[in-house]
């Protein structure tokens, strides 16, 4: 018999092969934390079993293609972590998680991505931590958005264009990073164009 609130952490190990079938009746799971390991094939689709889960975190292991739709069943999830997706040349379209409205933070770098960032990832209030970094995603980021939570967002290595949007200034801390809870905001090896700006606030400014 599983305990209520049941979690799983095996990062930081070398642990390696496919997951195990046996873990699709982890029912009760809260947290699933394997990141920094070696497993390999793809994510299983019986996450979608993990229906409490809260903590989904996947970075730094060997994983394919696709990101499974099962995801997006996963309506507790607040934490949701994946880097480093092995993909064909034809990349990985963005993953239909409109359903995670509980997110605060959310990583999918180096996940192959193309395309454009789905407008749903730009309105989800609860999110305090967004890293897209490393993919070929395109487009403008756009003028206004609704992530009032927003406190770090990593966009570099992508193929954005057009212009920065002023509401990148609200942090007033542009392409820095600062402790105790300050914005860190890294949009370096876009196509951005025109100017920065004005509202920009570069007080305390440390590195540009």
């Amino acid at each position: 018999m599983q305990p209520a609130n049941d979690f799983r952490h095996l990062m930081n190990n070398e642990f390696s092969g496919e997951l195990h079938p046996s873990f699709k009746e982890l029912k009760n799971l809260t947290s699933f934390a394997i990141h920094e390991n070696n497993f390999t094939g793809t994510i299983p689709e019986y996450i979608s079993n993990w229906t409490q889960l809260q903590m989904l975190s996947l970075m730094g292991n060997n994983f394919k293609e696709p990101l499974p739709a099962a995801i997006s069943t996963l309506e507790h999830l607040s934490v949701l972590e994946i880097s480093d997706l092995t993909a064909s040349p034809q990349g990985i379209s963005f993953p239909n998680i409109s359903g995670l409205t509980n997110l605060q933070s959310l990583t999918l770098r180096n996940c192959s991505l193309d395309g454009l960032i789905p407008d749903f990832i730009w309105n989800i209030s609860s999110l305090s931590y967004l890293d897209l970094s490393f993919n070929s995603l395109i487009g403008e980021i756009p003028p206004a958005v609704n992530l009032s939570s927003l406190k770090y967002i990593f966009l570099k290595r992508n193929k954005f264009n057009g212009s920065l949007p002023r509401w990148l200034t609200y942090y007033n801390h542009l392409y820095v990073q600062l402790t105790d809870g300050c914005t860190l905001k890294d949009l370096s090896f876009n196509s951005l164009i025109g100017e920065i700006p004005p509202a920009v606030n570069l007080s305390s400014l440390k590195y540009m």
